[in-house]
This record gives structure tokens, sequence and C-alpha cells, in this order.
């Protein structure tokens, strides 16, 4: 049974209005600005380096669901999560494969690399077979999540290890 009375399961959208009902317009911007950074910025290495990267500025890549070329998955309940092996909003369908986390920092490198804290990142990538939830395969929205950035401006998904998809050349083992 699906209890539809939860505010966590009404989709980003609902969650942003309700962010900015508990915040300052400031706040509120910072967080608007973060769901669509580019470039994203990381730090470098594991040594405590005060150094920063800037991740070279690209395209949304294939399949975002994003509404900007199809489906949107950000207008879907629970899409804000952390696992994001399973299907939400009644479609169906969990990915299977090999267990993965990804943690991912954001920081500012205009600011000594400190951390941004509440911003939101969309993550998504392909099933083990490099195929795309909401594309390839239709009846699933799987391997696709939003979170906010916590106090360090972390972020950490459960997931599973992507295969190779179509149109990637490089280190593949088939051709999808």
């Amino acid at each position: 049974m699906h209890d539809d009375t939860h505010d966590h399961d009404k989709g980003l959208e609902h969650d942003l209005k309700t962010l900015a009902g508990m915040t300052d317009r400031r706040q509120l911007l910072r967080w608007m600005a973060g769901a669509a950074l580019l470039p994203l910025v990381g730090c470098g290495g594991t040594g405590g380096s005060s150094e920063c990267a800037t991740i070279p500025e690209e395209t949304a890549g294939p399949y975002p669901g994003d509404g900007s070329n199809g489906p949107n998955a950000l207008v879907l309940a629970g899409i804000v999560r952390n696992d994001i092996r399973s299907s939400i909003a009644g479609s169906t369908g969990t990915a299977e494969g090999v267990p993965l986390t990804v943690k991912l920092p954001l920081v500012n490198g205009n600011d000594s690399c400190g951390p941004l804290a509440g911003y939101a990142i969309y993550l998504w990538h392909c099933d083990r077979d490099g195929k795309y939830s909401m594309y390839n395969l239709t009846s699933q929205n799987d391997l696709r999540g939003v979170q906010e950035t916590d106090s360090e401006g972390t972020v950490t998904f459960t997931t599973i290890f992507p295969g190779c998809y179509s149109g990637l050349k490089e280190g593949c083992a088939h051709d999808g």
C-alpha cells in the first residue's frame, strides 16, 4: 500500500516550493543556481588538497530526463532520494547489477574550495546493459534521483555500476 500523504513524495517542484517557504530569498536563489550549476567544481585528490579542479562544461549527456529532450523525471513524486535503484511514481522496475555508492562533493572554486551546502544535484545514468530509463526502458524511471548537498557540500547516492551505452567509443568491452 502506498501512502500519498508524505511531503517527500510529491516531486522536486513541491520540494523547492516547500524549501522556499522555509528560507529567505537569497538561500532559495542559491539552491536554484545550484540545480543548474555549470561547470561543476570538485576538489582534486584525497590528501586534503586546497586546490580545486573545474570540471569542463559539457552537454547534459545522453537521455537526461530533465524535460530538455523529452521526458522529465524532475517532476516525479519521489525523485528526491538517495537510493536510485528502483523506479518511482507508479513506474515499475529495479536496476539489477553490482552495487555502487557515489559520493559527490560540491565546492566553491572561487572561495578556497569551500563546501557548497544546500545545492540540488541531479544524478542519472544507464543500467548495466547501457539502457536508460524513460528512453530505452520507457516503463521505468530508475537510476535517476535528486539530493540536496549537506553542510559539507556532499551528496551520496546508492546505485549500481553502469554499463556502456551506445555511442560511447572508449572503455567499452561491447557495443551496447
